[in-house]
C-alpha cells in the first residue's frame, strides 16, 4: 500500500494559494468543462447572461442542465420556470447545478419552493501539485499506460464502467464523450489505464479547463481494490498536469475517497450540488 509523509498536513496544503481564487477558478472550469463535455456528446450550449444552459439527447440528468447561475433576486422565480419549460420542451432529464458562488444567496430555498430536490452533493478539493509527494509512488505488477488510440479508449471505457458500476445509459454516454474527445496527445482530456499483469483493472484522467487540472475518472474494478492502485492512477494524472505546467489540481470526491486525497494533501475548498425536478 502506498503511503504519504505524515508531515504534509491538510492545514498547510493551500497556504500559498487563495481559496477564494481557487473557487473562482473552479467556477470557470465548470463552465469550460461543461462546454467541452456537451460538445463531445453532440449537444448544444447557451451562454445566457445569468446562467449557462447545456443540452444533449442523453437521457441522463447530469448530461443536461445549467451551471454558473447568477440570477437577479427579483427575476429568480421567473427564470427558474422559464428554464424548466425549456428542458421540458427538450424532453430530457436535467439538473440545476449550484456552487457557493451561485446567486441569489437563497437560491436553494427558491428551488425547493419550485419543486426541486437535492439529487447529488460533491465536495471539491484542491492541492498545489508541486507540494504533493509523488516520488516513488508505484506498485509492483501495476503498469500505468496513457491511452492513445481508439482501441485503448474503448477498453478504457469498459474498465471505467466496471469500476464505477455504470448502467448501460451511463456507459454509452461516456463512450460517446470519449469518441467525441478523441485521443490527441495535446488535447484537454488525457486518460490512463492501469494494468495488473496484462489485465485492465483501473482508470484515471485529467481534464484541463479554467486554468486548473481536474483529476477525474479514477476507478478500480472491485477485485483489485484496497491495494493502492487508485493512488497510483491519481499520481499518473497529477504528473501529466505537472508536465504541462499546471499548478493547481482539483477533484470531486465521495466520502470513501476523501481520506485518500487528504493524505495526498488535497483540501476541501468548495462544493457542487445538483437539484432535479
Amino acid at each position: 500500500m502506498v503511503s504519504f509523509p505524515s508531515e504534509l498536513t491538510v492545514s498547510s496544503i493551500l497556504e500559498r494559494l487563495s481559496e477564494e481564487g481557487v473557487r473562482d477558478a473552479l467556477e470557470a472550469a465548470a463552465g469550460e468543462g461543461t462546454e467541452l463535455w456537451t460538445r463531445w456528446r453532440g449537444g448544444r450550449v447557451y451562454r445566457d447572461p445569468d446562467m449557462l444552459r447545456y443540452v444533449t439527447d442523453e437521457p441522463l440528468f447530469f448530461a443536461n442542465g445549467v451551471t454558473r447561475v447568477r440570477l437577479d433576486p427579483g427575476e429568480a422565480d421567473r427564470r427558474i420556470e422559464e428554464t424548466a419549460a425549456f428542458f421540458e420542451a427538450e424532453g430530457v432529464p436535467w439538473g440545476f447545478g449550484i456552487s457557493p458562488l451561485s446567486r441569489p444567496s437563497d437560491l436553494e430555498e427558491i428551488l425547493v419552493r419550485h419543486g426541486f430536490r437535492l439529487e447529488e452533493e460533491l465536495p471539491r478539493m484542491a492541492a498545489e501539485i508541486e507540494r504533493i509527494p509523488m516520488g516513488g509512488v508505484a506498485l509492483e505488477g501495476v503498469d500505468v499506460q496513457r491511452v492513445e488510440d481508439d482501441v485503448g479508449l474503448a477498453e478504457w471505457v469498459e474498465t471505467l464502467a466496471r469500476g464505477f458500476g455504470m448502467d448501460e445509459p451511463r456507459r454509452a454516454a461516456m463512450a460517446r464523450a470519449v469518441l467525441g474527445a478523441g485521443s490527441e496527445p495535446g488535447g484537454p482530456w488525457v486518460r490512463f489505464m492501469g494494468l495488473l499483469g496484462s489485465r485492465p483493472v483501473a482508470t484515471s484522467g485529467v481534464l484541463f479547463a479554467g486554468g486548473l487540472a481536474g483529476i477525474i475518472n479514477v476507478a478500480t474494478v472491485s477485485d483489485a481494490r484496497r491495494r493502492g492502485i487508485g493512488t497510483v492512477m491519481t499520481v499518473a494524472a497529477l504528473r501529466c498536469a505537472l508536465d504541462r505546467g499546471y499548478r493547481v489540481a482539483v477533484l470531486g470526491t465521495t466520502e470513501m475517497g476523501r481520506r485518500i486525497y487528504e493524505r495526498m494533501g488535497f483540501r476541501e475548498v468548495s462544493w457542487t450540488r445538483l437539484y432535479v425536478r
